[in-house]
């Protein structure tokens, strides 16, 4: 009114140009760096091109940093993986030298273990089993007794079941094993030959499915002995049976006169190797000779 502006309106006009103003100088100085950054960007495309770019014109501090560690150089770091190898085999020895020492003790643990065995098994035989001839001992604390023919029948008749476990049903004298045992011939009382060496070769072995407690046996007795004074050899085939309850083996006579062959093992183990034969008379067991046999490879 009256020709006055409004103070208002001269105010907003002033700050929109003051605004314009500040814009157009901030789009200003935009140019101006681009236009550096441009500039140089293009010299320096331009030294690449020409040859003229040198790296080195940018290094970084590495210092600290080597191909083979933080402040290493090659000397050093083959110094240091020398010293981790010295000590990699120190520490190899100290393992074998107590693997050694562990398999030492270890082998002390099995053959006491074993001489306990062995020495159980004679307290045994000479308390007795406290069972009639041809039983069999069940074991534990009720000292059960059954008969021998019941042992590994497939049928447990023992309270425990100990006559069917798998360590007595175990046939020590499979198909394909030799036996061999040398007698002294001043011992042998019966026998018209008077062996030196005696060798048993089983030849095949046949469990009846009526009746597993006594296996079939076919061998080949080969005998060694001297005729005047020259080395001879008899070879006699022989039928018997496996008998799980004494872990024995038996040859009935092969010839008229009527002399068996009998073979126990004792059950201890490291002992399956070996057994304690006998030539006796079939119908009293009167044993002739006793002599030692071993197992051959």
């Amino acid at each position: 009114p009256g020709g006055r502006l409004d103070p208002c309106l001269i105010a907003l006009h002033n700050s929109r140009s003051g605004h314009k103003h500040t814009q157009h100088h901030n789009r200003m100085w935009l140019l101006v760096v681009l236009g550096l950054v441009a500039g140089s960007l293009g010299a320096n495309v331009d030294r690449v091109k020409r040859g003229t770019w040198h790296h080195d014109r940018c290094v970084c501090d590495q210092r600290g940093y080597t191909p083979w560690g933080r402040g290493l150089d090659a000397e050093a770091f083959s110094g240091r993986l020398d010293g981790h190898a010295s000590r990699l085999e120190q520490l190899q020895q100290e393992y074998k030298g107590l693997l050694d020492k562990f398999e030492t003790r270890w082998k002390d643990v099995q053959e006491k273990a074993h001489h306990l065995d062995v020495v159980d098994h004679w307290v045994s035989d000479l308390e007795g089993s406290g069972c009639e001839e041809l039983h069999f001992q069940c074991g534990g604390d009720n000292k059960q007794c059954i008969r021998n023919i019941l042992v590994c029948d497939g049928s447990a008749d023992c309270d425990n079941a100990n006559d069917e476990a798998s360590h007595i049903c175990r046939n020590l004298a499979p198909a394909g094993s030799v036996f061999e045992g040398h007698l002294n011939k001043d011992d042998d009382t019966c026998t018209k030959r008077k062996p030196e060496t005696f060798r048993v070769i089983i030849t095949h072995v046949d469990s009846n499915p009526w009746f597993k407690a006594r296996p079939h046996i076919q061998a080949t007795v080969l005998l060694t002995f001297h005729e005047d004074h020259e080395e001879q050899t008899d070879s006699l085939h022989a039928t018997g049976y496996y008998d799980y309850a004494t872990h024995s083996f038996t040859l009935n006579p092969p010839e008229s006169d009527q002399l068996d062959f009998h073979c126990e093992f004792d059950n201890v183990p490291g002992h399956e190797d070996r057994c304690v034969g006998s030539i006796r008379h079939q119908v009293n067991h009167h044993t002739c000779v006793t002599f030692t046999l071993r197992k051959k490879d």
